[in-house]
């Protein structure tokens, strides 16, 4: 990955916090969907690492 990659990726990380922060109602709210939009993306990890993983075994 190279740095401009790593930057846009940033950027696009905060923007969807800033995001979801602004539409929460509380602190709380905001908590808990953020803790959701993280637990989504290391499960799409885990599924790639996983299919990746089966290519190899085969």
């Amino acid at each position: 990955m190279d740095r401009e990659s790593y930057r846009r990726g940033f950027e696009d990380c905060a923007e969807l916090c800033l995001s979801e922060v602004n539409e929460s109602e509380s602190l709380e709210e905001a908590k808990r969907r953020l803790q959701d939009v993280l637990s989504l993306i290391k499960e799409d990890k885990i599924e790639r690492l996983k299919r990746m993983l089966w290519m190899i075994g085969r």
